[in-house]
């Protein structure tokens, strides 16, 4: 499998949190020789932003709009793009803008929904708006002017998988929207995978527990096949 892994840092220290570094941290610690190792063929590409603003909002989207260059182009050439970042929210829109026009399903795979918007956030963080903004939910000129996703993800083509701290805006949003959640630690099992999405080659399907085993953390899965609705939404989910 030809996989085009893009490492991509946005230096921002929410908090004081050190999540900028993943990308570069991840690359050190060899992961395109381990996946060389089992057969994939590698090609790297690493992207940051600089500047006065690089660690702004506009940042981020600017950011965003070159991962999705590079996905863009990588899924022209016939490989599979894998971001590799310490923020969701920038790898998540960068790879929906990747994709372009086509129908996409996300699979979103997180202690959190990260379905906050400006409105409804107590913290302020922008990680915690990263699938708001992946369905067009916020931040919409800035995500379709700057980072270039002109198609947000449908909230029927969303899933979540292990969501457990889930603010009541977004608790809100997902009753509302009957997105399914889902805790069943099978999901990540290829077959499983296979049956959430339609027609998805088999390579692909492998690449959410690939990433999980070597990347560790969050791990999404954003890819052009229509998601299938098939799991049901927990009247619970609060």
């Amino acid at each position: 499998m030809r996989i085009a892994l893009i490492y991509a840092t946005w230096p921002d220290t929410p908090f004081g949190m050190t999540w900028h570094k993943f990308a570069a941290s991840t690359r050190t610690a060899g992961l395109s020789e381990q996946l060389a190792t089992v057969g994939h063929k590698v090609e790297e590409h690493v992207l940051t932003v600089s500047g006065p603003q690089a660690a702004e909002l506009r940042g981020a989207f600017e950011l965003a709009r070159e991962i999705g260059r590079v996905s863009r182009q990588a899924l022209a050439e016939g490989a599979f793009p894998v971001i590799v970042s310490g923020s969701c929210a920038v790898a998540a829109i960068g790879a929906i803008a990747g994709i372009g026009e086509k129908r996409t399903g996300m699979l979103w795979m997180d202690t959190h929904p990260d379905l906050n918007t400006p409105e409804t956030t107590s913290s302020g963080l922008f990680d915690g708006m990263a699938v708001s903004i992946s369905v067009g939910a916020c931040w919409k000129h800035m995500a379709a002017d700057v980072a270039g996703l002109r198609r947000p993800i449908a909230a029927r083509d969303l899933c979540l998988y292990g969501a457990r701290d889930i603010d009541p805006g977004e608790s809100h949003y997902i009753r509302s929207h009957e997105i399914p959640l889902i805790h069943s630690a099978g999901l990540v099992r290829m077959e499983v995978i296979r049956r959430r999405y339609r027609n998805a080659e088999d390579d692909k399907a492998w690449i959410a527990p690939l990433a999980s085993r070597l990347c560790g953390g969050f791990v999404g899965m954003i890819a052009p096949f229509d998601l299938s609705k098939s799991a049901s939404v927990p009247k619970h989910a609060a």
